[in-house]
């Protein structure tokens, strides 16, 4: 549309602009809210994870599924303590302090 110093036609002009505008910004809200009327009236959802996300959504399960902590070690720890006959070996501290150290400093 030519778009000249008529003031009738400048209006014209920005009024088809600005409905336009409204226009698209209403059908995306109207897409909006059908995306989230669907989830809200239990139709189905279709999601698809790649196979990365289903790798790392395994691993987390078998991790969530191991304890927190090996209660049979902790136990066993426990009762030399208690017993007196859990000694503590100063060379292998010290080993593994230096080779956590060099894997740290690389």
């Amino acid at each position: 549309m030519k778009v000249t110093s008529n003031n009738y036609e400048i209006s014209k002009y920005l009024n088809e602009t600005a409905t336009r505008e409204s226009q698209k910004a209403a059908e995306t809200d109207a897409k909006s809210n059908q995306t989230q009327a669907a989830g809200a009236t239990g139709q189905d959802v279709v999601v698809e994870l790649s196979q990365t996300s289903q790798e790392v959504q395994m691993a987390r399960e078998v991790i969530e599924q191991q304890p927190d902590m090996r209660e049979e070690k902790v136990a066993a720890l426990k009762a030399q303590m208690e017993s007196g006959s859990y000694e503590v070996n100063p060379e292998k501290i010290a080993e593994k302090m230096l080779r956590m150290f060099m894997d740290e400093t690389g």
